[in-house]
């Protein structure tokens, strides 16, 4: 039995070999005519990638001021950062997990599913759907100009699995 993806194989992506608010909100594709604000500055945040590097529906590793982070593109071309950690397994995986969605309260909720124990992580706020008191890390991201901008701060800090 032959399987075949529904989306190309990734190539070799910029955001793998280079290495943005304090909350995970989407991203915006439009160019920002805003002037930073004095808590935040262009500096807040780091050139990751190009958009187009990113494959829609998958997630691709990144170095964002020296942590790892998953990057996941949707469909709609909104980007999300999330800490690369997976707490369930304690490794640094979760860049290999499944880009999906899940209904919550009647809602789809765009999902990163480790891809070690199969837990469904919220992408937008990086709370684990099947245990409340585990979440991922998160870091705002712009889309300017179509490149990928990256908090180099999280916006929380990630709770482990049985902490």
């Amino acid at each position: 039995m032959t399987l075949t993806p529904t989306h190309p194989a990734p190539t070799a992506h910029s955001c793998v070999e280079t290495a943005v608010t304090d909350t995970a909100e989407p991203s915006t594709t439009e160019p920002s005519t805003a002037e930073p604000s004095t808590a935040e500055t262009s500096t807040d945040y780091e050139d990751v990638c190009a958009l187009e590097d990113l494959v829609p529906e998958r997630a691709a590793a990144a170095l964002v001021a020296g942590a790892q982070v998953a990057l996941v593109r949707l469909l709609d071309d909104s980007v999300y950062a999330l800490g690369q950690h997976d707490p369930f397994s304690d490794a640094n995986v979760m860049s290999r997990g499944i880009v999906g969605s899940a209904t919550v309260d009647g809602v789809d909720v765009p999902t990163l599913q480790s891809p070690m124990y199969k837990q469904p992580f919220d992408v937008r706020t990086g709370r684990c759907l099947v245990d409340d008191e585990v979440s991922l890390q998160t870091r705002g991201v712009r889309v300017r100009d179509g490149r990928v901008l990256v908090a180099r701060r999280p916006a929380g800090t990630p709770t482990q699995a049985g902490a």
